[in-house]
């Protein structure tokens, strides 16, 4: 039995019936949906970034720098937001045998709502959805606060959904049964961040997430080139 299954979570009673799952391995991961290039707070071009990544052999990415108020991460107004899509699609067309998407990771204010307004999220071929302040509302309001978010028809995907920093942070507190409804109900995807110190959802949750019918996505959530073996 391999070691990343022995959680003891009735992985004996699978193996003995002999239905234990094949792991995920890296030649298995076709696409990155998040990572971040020197538009934000990343270190290396669009074109480097995409390069990396097709050597990799992903045959899908995208490009997902910061939006308006998280100034700290470089965060893009709208109008330098256009102007980044137009080099996406530049390096798209230029580079062959991968897709590059153009991807925002915006804020999720307060309230709920985004940071960017939907005329120029509708510009975009993905868009992910992130807490970055506030951690320490309570589980009801931080639960509606992201629920309110995915009713946004223009965010696909909520990443990093605790926003957990390993060592550094606990994640902040939500209602899990009721996220992984408000999921079900607009059809939008949770992240598996799997930065080193993030791995969120964790793996207790992405098991949860898989039984509840939820769509997840997979993003290193890179920000230099060499972080793409995430």
């Amino acid at each position: 039995m391999e070691p990343e299954l022995r959680e003891n979570t009735g992985e004996i009673e699978v193996a003995q019936k002999g239905k234990l799952p094949n792991l995920v391995k890296y030649g298995d991961i076709k696409g990155d949906l998040q990572m971040h290039s020197e538009w934000s707070d990343g270190v290396h071009s669009i074109k480097e970034m995409a390069e990396t990544a097709k050597e990799l052999g992903h045959k899908y990415i995208a490009i997902t720098d910061h939006t308006g108020e998280l100034r700290i991460a470089g965060g893009m107004d709208e109008r330098t937001i256009l102007k980044y899509f137009a080099e996406i699609d530049k390096v798209d067309k230029a580079l062959k045998g991968i897709r590059i998407l153009k991807g925002l990771e915006t804020n999720i204010r307060k309230d709920g709502t985004i940071d960017i307004s939907d005329k120029v999220l509708a510009k975009a071929d993905i868009v992910l959805a992130s807490v970055h302040s506030n951690f320490k509302m309570g589980r009801e309001e931080m639960t509606k606060r992201i629920c309110k978010a995915m009713e946004n028809p223009h965010v696909d995907i909520i990443s990093h959904p605790t926003a957990r920093v390993i060592q550094g942070r606990p994640g902040y507190e939500v209602d899990f049964d009721e996220l992984f409804a408000c999921a079900k109900k607009t059809g939008t995807v949770l992240e598996i961040n799997s930065y080193p110190d993030r791995l969120d959802l964790s793996d207790v949750n992405i098991k949860r997430a898989i039984e509840a019918g939820i769509k997840l996505s997979i993003g290193t959530d890179s920000h230099s080139k060499n972080q793409l073996h995430n």
